[in-house]
């Protein structure tokens, strides 16, 4: 991605995840007032209405844009490098409180949320991430680690959504198991298996989404320690 979106926002919420290179955000202060759909059928981008009270943020590889609800925003790429970005819609939802866990509270406007907030990696985040590619200097990762960045994002239908970082080392992972919610596993650098009825194998920047009640389980296949994101969407029964 290099040249800029047109400005736009959308029904859902949606989370842009930097994977390589630096972005510039530009996005309204307050709510974008209400208009029709691009498409009316499905409903799933509205047009853009002009601001004069534009914000605009930079942000580098691990920084986490949170666009509500019908937000105008737009991001372009810095000085025309390309950028490796990974986009995640929350269909049909809409955020109605806020709760983090390292970051500061996301600003709230009649129990939405108000505009863009921006999550940026911590600096251990970012040394797990450079070390796990092999970086220079860094000496091998031997332990499991885990960060976790957002804990939790409550849905209108009373989902939460959860948001960790985990480094799992060369060999290392975990058993086959099911979980009792949707996960979706974003990995950022190093190889992991899926194990389980349906093995998949992911490199850097691959997705997988793992259906409540599948089994599977984790091994690290690569050459060096892994590190991903784990997105976990848990019904209000079930924390």
């Amino acid at each position: 991605m290099i040249s800029p979106h047109t400005p736009h926002a959308h029904y859902d919420e949606e989370l842009i995840i930097v994977l390589n290179g630096s972005l510039r955000f530009a996005y309204s202060s307050r709510p974008t007032q209400r208009v029709a759909p691009v498409d009316a059928g499905s409903r799933s981008e509205i047009h853009a209405v002009p601001t004069s009270t534009s914000i605009v943020r930079e942000a580098s590889r691990g920084t986490i844009a949170v666009h509500p609800a019908q937000n105008n925003h737009t991001l372009a790429a810095i000085d025309g490098t390309p950028v490796l970005y990974c986009c995640v819609r929350l269909v049909g939802a809409q955020l109605i409180e806020q709760v983090v866990t390292r970051h500061a509270p996301m600003e709230l406007q009649h129990g939405r949320l108000a505009r863009t907030q921006i999550l940026s990696p911590s600096d251990r985040l970012l040394s797990m991430w450079h070390a796990a590619e092999g970086g220079a200097g860094d000496p091998p990762m031997r332990t499991r680690e885990r960060e976790d960045l957002l804990d939790s994002m409550v849905l209108s239908g009373g989902e939460r959504l959860h948001l960790h970082a985990t480094l799992t080392p060369q060999g290392g992972g975990y058993v086959p198991h099911a979980d009792t919610y949707d996960v979706l596993l974003l990995t950022l650098a190093g190889s992991i298996e899926i194990t389980g009825p349906r093995p998949q194998r992911l490199g850097p920047s691959s997705l997988a989404l793992l259906p409540a009640g599948s089994t599977h389980g984790l091994r690290n296949v690569g050459d060096t320690a892994s590190v991903r994101y784990a997105f976990e969407l848990r019904s209000p029964a079930r924390k």
